[in-house]
């Protein structure tokens, strides 16, 4: 799976200087009914991820989740055993399309396309939920401050309580350029004076962390 990741991402990367960031996911999924393999029986790490995320949420029901880059829906329908509804959001309408298809029947799932870095203001507060997974290396700029702004935006969507759950490939150890930009982004979610982290685990590739939305009016220490 990580060497399926590598190339997708290598693609990716060749497509968007080519075509721009939106074209080349859409490009992306033309070519290829499962770009990352996250259907296929032949690899585990994938599922290993979805479920080690969902192990970490609390033992709860949540009223509204977020699916960030939901993809083909895989890690949503799973959602739907624990929220009463679930919204998926993916840059790439062919991969939205492909999940309406594929979880269609799940009358609490719910895909549209949308940009992570530009979300409406209208779904400020509206979630209980949030996941994350392997999503924020593919935006446009990975600087700090726009790592700052995409948080700022993320943690505003989420009601006072409401969790926000990442995972990241992560080397443990390791200072490739994955590695790095996880740590960066990790670190990014845990300086938000609207986020206070819950917990954090690692296995390998790949580490799962998990923040609270605080009331308003205060900061995380």
């Amino acid at each position: 799976m990580l060497i399926v990741g590598g190339k997708t991402d290598a693609r990716i990367a060749a497509l968007e200087a080519a075509q721009g960031k939106h074209a080349a996911f859409e490009a992306l999924y033309d070519a290829s009914e499962d770009p990352w393999d996250t259907l296929n029986p032949r690899f585990s790490y994938q599922s290993r991820k979805y479920n080690r995320l969902m192990a970490q949420l609390p033992q709860r029901r949540f009223r509204r989740a977020l699916d960030l880059g939901s993809g083909l829906g895989t890690l949503s329908r799973l959602l739907a055993s624990r929220a009463d509804q679930v919204v998926g959001i993916d840059l790439a309408q062919t991969a939205v399309e492909r999940a309406r298809h594929r979880h269609g029947a799940a009358g609490s799932l719910q895909f549209q396309r949308g940009d992570i870095a530009d979300l409406p203001g209208a779904l400020e507060g509206c979630f209980d939920l949030i996941t994350i997974m392997d999503t924020l290396y593919y935006l446009p700029d990975t600087s700090d401050a726009a790592l700052d702004d995409v948080v700022a935006r993320i943690a505003a969507l989420l009601e006072p309580g409401g969790l926000v759950v990442l995972s990241n490939h992560l080397f443990a150890g390791g200072w490739d350029k994955a590695t790095r930009l996880s740590r960066r982004i990790d670190r990014a979610f845990c300086r938000s004076p609207r986020l206070a982290l819950v917990s954090r685990h690692w296995q390998p590739f790949f580490q799962t962390t998990v923040l609270a939305a605080l009331p308003p009016g205060t900061q995380s220490a």
